[in-house]
C-alpha cells in the first residue's frame, strides 16, 4: 500500500514538472533545463537525506548499489532528462505524453530479451496500444505530416511568468515532430533502463530517498564537469530571465517526484509502481489546461492518445 501511494504522488508531481518545464523550453533550452534540475536538485536530495536520517547511512550499502545507482544517475537524469525535455520543447507536453508511451513499450522489449519475460495476452493488448496512440495523434487534429518537412508551426502567447512582471509573448513556436519521435525514444532508453537499475540496488531496503540522492550526485558531478567544455557556462548563464522561474518551479517538483519515485522502488516492485505512474498523463493534461492552454495542443484525437497511450502502459506492467 505504501508504495502506491508514494507512485500515486510521483505521476501527480511529474505530471506537473511536465508542464512547469514545457514554459520554460519555450523560451529556453533543454540543456539549460537539465543542467538547472539536476544541479540545483542534489541539496535539495541532500536535506531530504538528512531530514530522513538516511544520510547517515551513506556508507552502508552494497558495493554494487553504488554502481547500479550511479548508473541509473548518469542514465535516467542526463540522457532521459536532456531527451524528454527536448521533447516537450520540440511538439509540447500534452503531444508528448502519447509519445512517452515508447518508455514503457522498451522496459517490455528489455524485459523479453535480458531477461527472458513472456508477452501474454493483456501485455500484447497493451504493446498494440502503445504503437496506435502516436498515430491517432499526429495523422488528426490537421496534424498529418506535411510531404516537405515535419513542422507545423502554432503561435503561441506565454502569458505572465511565475514571479509576477508584465506579460511577454512568445514567437510562433514550431511543432517539429521528427524531432519529437527521435527524442521520445531516446527518453525511453534513458528512462525504461533506469528502473531496472534502481531496483536491483534497492530492492527491500528503505533507503529510497538515499538512493536519489547517490543517483543525482552522479548525474550532477557529471554535468559539473562538462562545464569546462568550452560554452558551457556562457550558455547556462544565458538563461532568459523569463524561463528561470520556471526552471526553478521543475527543479522542485521533480525532486519530490523521483523522491517519491525512489521510495515507491523500495516499497513495491516494478509492476505495481509503473502502472500507478502512468496516470501522469492525466495530470499532465489537467495541469496544462490551467497553466499552458495557449501554448499546447487539445482536442479529441489528442485526448484519445493520451487514453490509448495511459491504457497501453498500464496492460504492459501490470503483473502477468
Amino acid at each position: 500500500m505504501p508504495g502506491a501511494v508514494f507512485a500515486f504522488l510521483t505521476s501527480i508531481s511529474f505530471g506537473a514538472n511536465m508542464v512547469v518545464i514545457r514554459r520554460g523550453v519555450i523560451q529556453g533550452t533543454a540543456a539549460q533545463a537539465m543542467y538547472i534540475t539536476v544541479i540545483g536538485g542534489v541539496p535539495l536530495f541532500v536535506l531530504g537525506a538528512l531530514v530522513s536520517g538516511q544520510l547517515s547511512d551513506f556508507l552502508t550499502l552494497k558495493p554494487m548499489a553504488y554502481l547500479y545507482l550511479t548508473s541509473a544517475g548518469i542514465i535516467h537524469f542526463i540522457l532521459g532528462r536532456y531527451a524528454n525535455y527536448e521533447m516537450v520543447r520540440a511538439i509540447g507536453t500534452n503531444a508528448a505524453t502519447p509519445l512517452r508511451s515508447f518508455i514503457p513499450l522498451y522496459a517490455v522489449v528489455m524485459a523479453v530479451i535480458i531477461l527472458d519475460e513472456s508477452v501474454g495476452l493483456l501485455r500484447g493488448f497493451g504493446i498494440g496500444l502503445l504503437i496506435v496512440s502516436p498515430l491517432v495523434m499526429i495523422q488528426g487534429m490537421g496534424l498529418r505530416l506535411p510531404k516537405r518537412g515535419r513542422e507545423k508551426r502554432v503561435e503561441a502567447g506565454i502569458g505572465q511568468p511565475p514571479s509576477g512582471g508584465a506579460q511577454t509573448a512568445a514567437p510562433p513556436f514550431t511543432l517539429n515532430w521528427r524531432a519529437g519521435v527521435f527524442w521520445s525514444m531516446a527518453s525511453a532508453v534513458g528512462y525504461g533502463t533506469s528502473p531496472l537499475l534502481i531496483r536491483a540496488a534497492l530492492a527491500d531496503t528503505d533507503q529510497g530517498v538515499l538512493g536519489a540522492l547517490i543517483a543525482y550526485m552522479a548525474a550532477g558531478a557529471v554535468l559539473l564537469v562538462s562545464l569546462a567544455l568550452p560554452g558551457k557556462i556562457v550558455s547556462l548563464m544565458a538563461v532568459p530571465r523569463g524561463a528561470l522561474p520556471w526552471f526553478g518551479i521543475g527543479t522542485v517538483l521533480v525532486f519530490l517526484a523521483q523522491m517519491f519515485r525512489f521510495v515507491a522502488y523500495t516499497t513495491a516492485g516494478v509492476t505495481v509502481v509503473m502502472p500507478i505512474m502512468q496516470t501522469s498523463n492525466v495530470w499532465v493534461v489537467f495541469f496544462s489546461w490551467f497553466i499552458n492552454r495557449r501554448t499546447e495542443l487539445f482536442g479529441p484525437r489528442v485526448f484519445v492518445a493520451i487514453f490509448f497511450s495511459t491504457l497501453g502502459a498500464i496492460a504492459v506492467a501490470w503483473p502477468q
